[in-house]
């Protein structure tokens, strides 16, 4: 939820208007904002604490150059950027939606229709991003917005962090561990099989209304034990969507299928016959995907009859 700007906040960076902080982390301040051209945007903000160290602006510059590749209907479009600024920010278009997380928080699991629009969604972001050359690693319900239109995907400031995957001097990874594959525990290669892994652990949260390895777990280490080590609990999730999804929580990389066989084998089960499955995804999700209001709350019982 927007908030309005604080004193020291920047009023105007090049051609943007900020207008509201939209939310902060340890890596800086996110803005709504306007630009000349009446666009909408997110702005991100370095903290200028963090702007004097090479390595930090090296990381933030990185998370822009890999974000720019990314091209697709599913995935926030970089806008503007201005590294050399002090401190450095770059602009997203603006998604107006709340994230999966807080959606499913509030109404529980999603419907079959807007279940598969979310899977085949966010198979077609996975394809996207591995066609640029780069893996988000840190795919969770968390970073994927809902609008009335799609899912879309945000946030590449993991993707862009070095030595990302693999254990710390601390014995600590980055990522969000109930949705990391077991390599990124294990200290593996960067691959787009781990957001494949990813991709299988939201679509089951987004089902059932909790993680595939339980976070209830208590701790990052009792969930990496449960990725390495066990089987995921996928609930009430079945049939060909299920199977799809256990495909994908395979425990190799090597086993999994690709984003590209993800987004065919989706397509195929809904449009068998689909001669280009990439055009007709798109016709799917715009077709499946919806997001009915939540039921209101009902009585515990019911009210007497009317004299």
């Amino acid at each position: 939820m927007s908030r309005p700007l604080l004193a020291d906040d920047p009023r105007r960076l090049g051609a943007w208007h900020l207008i509201a902080r939209v939310g902060e982390g340890g890596f800086g301040v996110v803005y709504e904002a306007e630009d000349d051209e009446d666009r909408w945007g997110a702005v991100k903000v370095m903290h200028r604490h963090l702007a004097t160290h090479a390595d930090y602006v090296a990381r933030f510059g990185r998370e822009v150059s890999l974000a720019r590749r990314v091209r697709g209907d599913h995935v926030a479009e970089v806008l503007d950027y201005d590294l050399e600024a002090s401190p450095p920010w770059f602009v997203t278009e603006f998604i107006d939606g709340p994230t999966l997380h807080e959606v499913v928080a509030r109404r529980g699991g999603l419907g079959e229709d807007p279940l598969y629009a979310l899977a085949l969604a966010l198979a077609e972001a996975i394809a996207s991003i591995t066609a640029a050359g780069v893996v988000h690693r840190d795919l969770k319900p968390g970073n994927v917005l809902l609008t009335p239109r799609t899912p879309v995907v945000v946030d590449f400031g993991i993707a862009s962090a070095p030595g990302l995957g693999r254990l710390t001097s601390t014995g600590m990874v980055m990522g969000t561990a109930p949705y990391m594959a077991p390599e990124q525990f294990t200290g593996g290669d960067a691959s787009p099989a781990m957001d494949v892994f990813a991709w299988a652990s939201v679509v089951s949260f987004a089902a059932n209304g909790r993680a595939p390895f339980h976070e209830e777990a208590g701790n990052a280490a009792a969930v990496m034990y449960q990725v390495l080590h066990h089987e995921p609990d996928h609930g009430n999730l079945t049939g060909a969507l299920g199977e799809l999804v256990a495909a994908a929580h395979a425990k190799d990389p090597a086993d999994r299928p690709t984003a590209a066989e993800l987004v065919e084998r989706l397509v195929a089960l809904r449009a068998p016959a689909a001669e280009d499955p990439v055009r007709t995804s798109t016709m799917l999700v715009e077709k499946t995907w919806h997001l009915a209001p939540p039921t209101p709350p009902q009585p515990p019982h019911p009210p007497p009859p009317a004299p």
